[in-house]
């Protein structure tokens, strides 16, 4: 598998104000009386806290440690001043320093998501949020999520599913070998009658945030794919563009902490049936091929009784 050769180092920092929320850069006061609420202001002043159910897939798994936990929606925390009880709104890195997301990982044991344990029911499972303007290394532009997973005839039954890997940057990045590896081994390549092959695949995602990297987008995608097999080509995704322009792709489906990787196992019908986060553990990994194999069953061909009748001896 290749590597990120020219991946941000740097995550920078959100500076657009989400015209939900009042307040100035990097603070925003919400009010906790009605009262307060209609004081003439014709600024809106919505609770990012009820946001949360709206914007967020509320079956992914959030680490009771760490920040990651407490993000609301815009990227924001909540500070409540422990006198006057009045709440605050401060962005993340405002709020928690600019090098949060280390201390994030060094809590939650590099883990921000924790793993499902069984697949996520039908009646509970989520689409896969919606991200526009990838390009693959085969040559297409403008792919679409998720639409992207369901293209092929064979993956829009079903009994199909993706392992759907995401990074930000070159930490995170090597991080999905661990996951990748051996659910093709196990899923993707098997033979004999438990085969799962033409029935799953894996699609890697890197998301280059930057105004520079998507200047020179060119140049960064013949880099990898001078670097990749090319047949990965055709399921490797390259999306460049701003923070704000994954903002609600990454809301949605937890990943606030861009240092580390992430993996979704999204069914045949796109949507996310379990999920994980940094480096695999084995109980992992085998909960991950169980809930694969779970949503691609082999059939059994057995062969059929004959129905004609046997000549009755006289």
């Amino acid at each position: 598998m290749m590597a990120h050769r020219l991946q941000p180092t740097i995550h920078r920092a959100t500076s657009t104000i989400n015209s939900r929320y009042t307040g100035t850069i990097g603070c925003r006061r919400v009010f906790s009386s009605p009262a307060d609420a209609d004081d003439g202001d014709d600024v809106p002043k919505a609770d990012p806290r009820q946001l949360v159910h709206t914007l967020y897939n509320p079956t992914i798994r959030m680490s009771p440690l760490g920040v990651s936990k407490s993000i609301l929606p815009g990227g924001l925390i909540e500070k409540v001043n422990e006198k006057t009880g009045d709440r605050t709104f401060l962005e993340v890195e405002r709020a928690m320093g600019h090098f949060w997301m280390l201390g994030d990982l060094r809590k939650n044991g590099g883990k921000p998501i924790i793993a499902n344990e069984s697949l996520i029911p039908v009646s509970y499972a989520q689409v896969f949020p919606r991200l526009e303007g990838l390009v693959s290394l085969s040559g297409k532009e403008n792919v679409n999520l998720p639409d992207f997973l369901c293209q092929d005839a064979g993956y829009r039954l079903s009994s199909a599913c993706t392992l759907v890997a995401i990074s930000f940057k070159q930490f995170g990045f090597e991080k999905l070998k661990g996951w990748i590896e051996p659910f093709e081994t196990a899923v993707c390549h098997g033979i004999g009658p438990d085969s799962r092959a033409g029935r799953a695949k894996v699609v890697q995602i890197s998301i280059i945030e930057g105004g520079l990297y998507k200047m020179f987008s060119g140049l960064f995608i013949q880099s990898w794919k001078s670097s990749t097999p090319e047949e990965l080509h055709e399921n490797t995704l390259l999306h460049f563009g701003s923070e704000d322009d994954t903002k609600s792709f990454r809301e949605n489906i937890r990943m606030h902490n861009t240092l580390t990787g992430y993996v979704a196992l999204v069914d045949g019908l796109g949507r996310v049936r379990w999920m994980g986060s940094g480096e695999a553990s084995d109980d992992e990994v085998a909960t991950l091929i169980d809930c694969a194999r779970e949503l691609t069953p082999t059939k059994s061909i057995r062969p059929r009784k004959s129905t004609a009748r046997t000549p009755q001896s006289k």
